[in-house]
């Protein structure tokens, strides 16, 4: 069975940070994807970029997929007050694998001096209006 796993994490170090992140998994059973999850974690804090500070991982959401629906399912939702904070943020996975491929990733090297400007996929107005 699929595994849809939701995350969030509180990083310490010289500037604290926190975040999510989704992790996908064949599984038998829901303790299984978790113990692939620990291991997952482990080699990439081991071999890659992600959680060179001490981290609290927490898991949010484990939801099980039977079957993904034609017409999609979106696994998580989350809002925050206030403006929108600066943050880092990727595609993975950090290992490249050869099976994935995200696609519209844009090359760093060939960002624009200050930064690319974001342009909104969706943008919906007010309901009712």
């Amino acid at each position: 069975m699929l595994y849809l796993i939701h995350c969030s994490f509180t990083q310490g170090g010289l500037t604290p940070s926190h975040g999510h992140f989704d992790y996908v998994v064949d599984a038998p059973d829901i303790a299984s994807a978790k113990d692939r999850l620990r291991a997952k974690l482990d080699e990439e804090r081991a071999e890659g970029d992600l959680f060179d500070d001490p981290v609290e991982i927490y898991l949010d959401d484990t939801i099980p997929l039977v079957a993904i629906p034609a017409d999609g399912v979106i696994g998580r939702y989350q809002m925050y007050v206030g403006e929108r904070q600066t943050s880092i943020f990727h595609s993975t996975p950090c290992d490249q694998r050869p099976d994935f491929d995200p696609a519209d990733q844009p090359d760093d090297e060939d960002e624009p001096p200050g930064g690319v400007v974001v342009e909104p996929f969706v943008v919906f107005g007010p309901k009712g209006g």
